[in-house]
């Protein structure tokens, strides 16, 4: 069976994890609290593209990337987006070489896979470009 698990009792409420929500009996609207709706956190990794940019895609693809994974992928890194610059809408050259969407937990799993491993992943981006990469952090507004 596919999709969200259905409701189930736990002890005098009603557990819906499809909703992150809870009601005291069967017929009870779905009560949401804050606290209970886990907060993704999106760090962009945009990487500008001008003519003196330098950016080794095989190496970035084959040897930064999996590093990411192999020191975030149990710290809280969920999924990694990457897209390449390809063109403006009316055909001229993107702006951003790459840009990589990271996808984490929460924000202390971001902070403390930084802790842990940020000086590497960070130290490992002279081997493929030679411009600084633009990053922030974001919260998902919707999908």
């Amino acid at each position: 069976m596919y999709g969200p698990p259905p409701p189930v009792w736990v002890g005098s409420y009603v557990w819906d994890m499809s909703n992150f929500c809870f009601g005291f009996e069967p017929s009870d609207p779905c009560r949401v609290f804050p606290s209970m709706i886990p907060v993704m956190v999106i760090v962009s990794v945009l990487y500008p593209r001008h003519s003196e940019s330098r950016f080794d895609h095989d190496y970035y693809l084959r040897t930064h990337v999996p590093l990411v994974e192999s020191r975030w992928g149990g710290m809280g890194l969920v999924k990694a987006k990457l897209l390449r610059g390809d063109s403006t809408l009316d055909g001229g050259t993107p702006g951003f070489e790459v840009i990589a969407l990271l996808t984490f937990t929460s924000m202390e799993a971001l902070k403390a896979a930084l802790a842990s491993f940020g000086s590497e992943i960070i130290g490992d981006i002279s081997n493929y470009t030679n411009v600084q990469p633009l990053i922030q952090v974001n919260q998902v507004l919707g999908d």
